[in-house]
């Protein structure tokens, strides 16, 4: 038993998995998951705050340290962003307020922090032209819901981080 090698194929883990189980990977789609019309109502209202209708969502959280980007590159990216006419959404969650000023302060105000329910993050994803965030939840949402964007994710067998382009082909159309 277990005596032969499988190669696995795919980026991320979730591709690598479904590879293996030989299934045909679903299309990314923005309406895969549910619409709330509170949450969207909500989502109006914060994009109309922008005053930009293209946006990029900044997710610097993670659970755990490995999965965390420093702060300073994300409001590098921010002030980078803003110079193309790209807003940028730093969405937080809770007990991240240290995190995010930090983001703030390094991208020079170019930064708009968010933080709501996960129904609020959906609509707001769905708008996203661009996510750049860890291996979380957020940016799986994001690339099921075919945004594109970046995710710098950390090798399960050596520990060593890598920048991984998700949904990249998207950005061309």
């Amino acid at each position: 038993m277990y005596t032969q090698k499988v190669k696995a194929n795919g980026l991320h883990i979730i591709e690598q998995n479904v590879s293996l189980a030989s299934l045909p990977v679903p299309p990314a789609t923005t309406e895969i998951l549910p619409r709330d019309s509170a949450a969207e109502s909500w989502c109006d209202a914060e994009v109309k705050k922008l005053n930009s209708q293209k946006f990029a969502i900044l997710n610097p959280g993670a659970g755990w340290g490995a999965k965390e980007w420093p702060p300073e590159r994300y409001g590098e990216v921010a002030r980078e962003l803003e110079k193309d006419g790209i807003a940028s959404v730093l969405n937080i969650g809770p007990n991240e307020n240290d995190l995010a000023a930090r983001v703030e302060s390094a991208s020079n105000g170019a930064t708009t922090r968010v933080s709501g329910s996960i129904g609020q993050l959906i609509s707001l994803t769905r708008r996203a032209a661009l996510f750049i965030g860890g291996d979380t939840g957020p940016m799986h949402l994001a690339n099921v819901l075919g945004v594109p964007g970046g995710g710098h994710l950390r090798s399960h067998e050596s520990g060593a981080k890598r920048a991984v382009l998700f949904s990249i082909y998207r950005l061309a159309s």
